[in-house]
């Protein structure tokens, strides 16, 4: 459970709901600096920036799917972690970008920007 706690009220409603928890098992309860969620705005210009490099992508018939151009930029970005098998084989794992930060969407709308420019497309 995440609460937005920026009033009387609100802090009295999680005290009221940690107050109620059965004691049957342990909870871990951690307060931290409220972080504003991206908004739909910011992750439906990011997909239409994918969708924009995946248009020019296969205009030079280069045979990207969307997906994958969306796999492209977030390897070029970093957003991804290498997890290393038993075997010594190695698999990227991409991160989601769903559910992350207003800052972090704003950072990922200009790097992808950035990113387009020095492969010779400009994005709207």
């Amino acid at each position: 459970m995440r609460y937005k706690v920026d009033t009387d009220q609100s802090r009295d409603v999680v005290i009221k709901i940690i107050s109620r928890l059965p004691l049957d098992k342990p909870y871990q309860i951690t307060v931290d600096n409220y972080v504003e969620n991206h908004s739909r705005d910011q992750e439906n210009k990011f997909h239409a920036m994918i969708g924009d490099l995946a248009d020019e992508f296969n205009k030079k018939d280069l045979g990207y799917t969307r997906e994958d151009v969306k796999a492209i930029v977030k390897y070029k970005l970093g957003l991804y972690k290498e997890i290393k098998g038993k075997a010594g084989d190695i698999v990227l794992v991409y991160e989601h970008t769903h559910g992350r930060s207003k800052q972090f969407y704003a950072d990922l709308i200009e790097q992808t920007y950035q990113l387009a420019a020095e492969w010779g497309i400009l994005l709207q």
